[in-house]
């Protein structure tokens, strides 16, 4: 059994009209669907990370920041791909939602970049993390994980840099299903990233 992340895929990122899109999110999004469909039966839990900031958050433009206003808690914007919602709905999937990026004044392109404390628990598989920044709990019910979303060069990247922290008695298995992956600058810094690391790449 394995755990998918899907990295921020949200509206202002996977809309061709959100705020900060992100070229090529409706292939990936497609491509999610598919290895979905063909997948279901093996994912035991996905997990989609949300950016989740508050008008004054450090990372915007307007307040000295590098983007564009995006993703602001409970704006349409940060709204998770209904179409992604709703392949997993279809095939009653374990949804957890992992928010990040509400703290003003932390820039935080990786979902699991502020761990408090981590620890596995008494099955082979029971990965737990607490997010102090935001006070969230994630537990993963399985130490094989797939990642994927947007944008590769960013968020995706700093995610799985994220996960590869957590060592311990069982360890943890991280693939990238670059086809499910769209990138600001065309994907040279994820490949380079995955080349650097010899990481796994998952394919349908």
């Amino acid at each position: 059994m394995e755990t998918l992340v899907i990295v921020d895929f949200q509206k202002d990122f996977s809309n061709p009209k959100g705020s900060l899109y992100v070229p090529g999110a409706e292939n990936a999004e497609q491509a999610i669907i598919n290895y979905i469909n063909t997948n279901h039966k093996n994912i035991s839990d996905v997990v989609f990370t949300v950016d989740w900031h508050s008008p004054n958050h450090c990372s915007f433009k307007d307040n000295g920041g590098e983007w564009p206003i995006h993703c602001v808690q409970f704006s349409e914007g940060a709204g998770i791909s209904d179409e992604l919602i709703k392949i997993c709905m279809l095939y009653n999937l374990n949804i957890k939602v992992f928010k990040k990026g509400n703290v003003d004044e932390c820039e935080e392109y990786g979902a699991f970049e502020y761990i408090g404390t981590y620890h596995y628990g008494e099955g082979d598989a029971d990965i737990i993390v607490n997010n102090i920044a935001n006070k969230n709990t994630l537990r993963f019910d399985t130490a094989n994980i797939v990642v994927c979303g947007l944008a590769g060069d960013y968020c995706v990247k700093e995610t799985i840099k994220n996960i590869m922290q957590y060592k311990g008695p069982i360890g943890i298995n991280i693939a990238a299903f670059k086809d499910g992956i769209a990138s600001i600058d065309g994907g040279s810094t994820l490949n380079n990233f995955i080349s650097e690391n010899n990481l796994l790449v998952k394919t349908i």
